[in-house]
């Protein structure tokens, strides 16, 4: 049984209303799998998060 793309957007915008962090997993989620239904905002979203990470990971390694 398959659902089909709208009503799985449907159910993730509704998870994103209730959890504050849902977004940030869902775009985590995106960068790690490729996939980005958002278009080009999720991309750049992406991108800046995933940089973040990588800058507070070799800051962290420094101290």
């Amino acid at each position: 049984m398959t659902i089909s793309d709208q009503e799985r957007e449907r159910l993730i915008r509704k998870e994103e209303k209730n959890h504050a962090g849902a977004i940030l997993n869902n775009v985590y989620l995106q960068a790690v799998i490729g996939s980005h239904p958002g278009g080009c905002i999720s991309s750049i979203i992406t991108i800046i998060i995933l940089v973040f990470v990588v800058i507070l990971a070799r800051a962290c390694a420094l101290t």
